[in-house]
């Protein structure tokens, strides 16, 4: 992954250091709830920020963004003198997201884009060359034409690129909540998604409205990987455990099931 692509990995930060000094969130409320999620290495931009350089693609960005901010105090300065290379070897970085409390990094749901993945083995022969074999092999693509997880965040490239542009009241503010700058100060990202038409202009249908009342704003809402429930998993398994004998015992009639390309199932 490109420098330039980390900034579309998909979390919402809380955090710009690991020791929580340098507050991110968008409101109040999520702030809040960044308490309770401090073991998440995927909340602090400084585990993006201490291994990949940023402003290699996003300098003014970040610029604007983060480091204007920044280098007005010595803190500040010390702070992004350790988000340049060289960076720490694996084993050292590790070791020192260990020490801040990280147990984890877990990303959040979106459904933008789809990430591939490619898994190959090594053969290496007795000249000591080696040949990659590919086990599996996923494509990258994106939908933005489709997405609606964008409405609830839509990631830091977003944010760096709202800040740089004209184009909303986010103009050349900071994404740091200690700022005098702050992006978010008087307007909430849901009022910038409405300014920029990714919200319809209120009064909103009841959907809308909701989900804004409820989970919002939006903008600001968490879209948190649930772990399937206990009992549904020990459901599925007596289905599966009931199934396969009778799959067994009766063969004929399970190869005459209908492939799904050979029925139009309707709801």
């Amino acid at each position: 992954m490109s420098s330039y692509d980390t900034a579309s990995i998909f979390t919402q930060y809380c955090y710009l250091d690991f020791d929580q000094t340098w507050e991110m969130a968008n409101s109040i409320k999520r702030q809040e709830r960044c308490k309770s999620m401090v073991s998440n290495g995927a909340v602090f931009l400084a585990s993006l920020l201490r291994n990949v350089n940023l402003t290699m693609y996003w300098g003014e960005e970040f610029e604007i963004g983060f480091g204007s901010e920044l280098r007005q105090s010595k803190a500040g300065r010390a702070l992004v003198a350790t988000f340049t290379p060289p960076y720490l070897a694996i084993p050292d970085e590790v070791a020192y997201w260990t020490s801040k409390g990280i147990e984890s990094y877990t990303l959040q749901w979106q459904n933008y884009k789809s990430i591939g993945l490619t898994t190959t083995y090594n053969i290496v022969n007795a000249y000591g060359a080696a040949y990659s074999f590919a086990l599996q092999s996923t494509a990258t693509y994106a939908r933005f034409t489709s997405a609606t997880s964008y409405i609830m965040y839509w990631a830091l490239d977003s944010d760096l690129a709202y800040v740089w542009s004209n184009r909303t009241s986010m103009s050349h503010k900071s994404l740091l909540r200690a700022s005098s700058r702050f992006a978010f100060s008087n307007a909430s990202l849901q009022d910038i998604l409405i300014e920029d038409w990714y919200l319809p202009q209120p009064p909103w249908s009841a959907n809308y409205a909701l989900v804004s009342s409820l989970l919002g704003p939006f903008g600001s809402i968490d879209m948190v990987y649930v772990t399937v429930p206990s009992t549904l998993r020990q459901f599925v398994q007596t289905i599966l455990s009931v199934a396969a004998p009778a799959r067994q015992r009766h063969s004929d009639a399970y190869m005459a099931i209908s492939s799904t390309s050979g029925t139009a199932p309707a709801p």
